[in-house]
């Protein structure tokens, strides 16, 4: 005959009369753990997003101004730039 079958979800067990099995002790103290972290991961992914499109635009102009030694116009540099191979996709 076998074990009977455990209720899949809370609708389950308050129809067949049951009471919802308790959280473990550290479960509580887990759940606030992970939303503090996941807290802290969206503000840090958020201001990556913010500033990271200046990083790049800075250091791409400041690699532009060395390349020149400002003996070239900014025209003719970036005609250089349009001329260098593609790198390959990152993987």
């Amino acid at each position: 005959m076998g074990l009977p079958r455990r209720p899949a979800s809370l609708a389950e067990y308050v129809s067949a009369g049951l009471q919802a099995p308790e959280a473990p002790a550290g479960e509580a103290d887990y759940e606030a753990r992970l939303a503090a972290l996941r807290t802290e991961y969206e503000a840090k992914l958020a201001d990556l997003k913010a500033r990271y499109p200046w990083i790049i635009a800075r250091r791409l102009a400041d690699g532009l101004l060395r390349a020149g030694n400002g003996a070239e116009a900014l025209a003719s540099l970036l005609e250089k730039v349009d001329a260098l191979p593609v790198p390959p996709p990152a993987e």
